[in-house]
């Protein structure tokens, strides 16, 4: 298996743009479900559902351009954010209740090591092809 470092760096720079859009714009809806009296954890599970899926088909089809295998691909990429969630919940919850800083600005925090996690098991994991052989 031979490594791309062009390839590599394209597929990183396409994550960190989809995901920047997709935690963009579920943050502002967890941010909204919060500002509107829902609980931080019932707002993050929702948050979660809906930036699952347009995560996945964004990142399926744009990030690492891979076609077959939907319902593979789409069991993997759910149960890495079932990880991912737990791993996110968790942290939220040492720091809102370390008082280290409120729900809002304790997500952005977590965000920041939950996405580099994201991106290892969706690179080489989740959407990771089989190598071909060499003829």
């Amino acid at each position: 298996m031979t490594f791309s470092i062009n390839d590599h760096s394209k597929k990183l720079f396409r994550f960190v743009l989809v995901g920047g859009v997709n935690t963009i714009g579920m943050y502002i809806l967890y941010a909204i479900l919060v500002f509107a009296g829902l609980p931080y954890n019932i707002a993050l599970i929702i948050d979660y559902v809906i930036g699952i899926i347009t995560g996945y088909l964004m990142h399926r089809y744009w990030t690492f351009g891979v076609y077959p295998g939907v319902v593979k691909s789409f069991a993997k990429y759910c149960a890495t954010y079932v990880g991912v969630y737990f791993f996110n919940s968790a942290l939220l919850n040492a720091i809102v209740h370390a008082k280290l800083l409120n729900p809002l600005i304790g997500q952005i925090v977590a965000l920041g090591i939950v996405v580099l996690c994201s991106f290892l098991l969706q690179s080489f994991w989740v959407f990771s092809r089989k190598p071909t052989a060499v003829k």
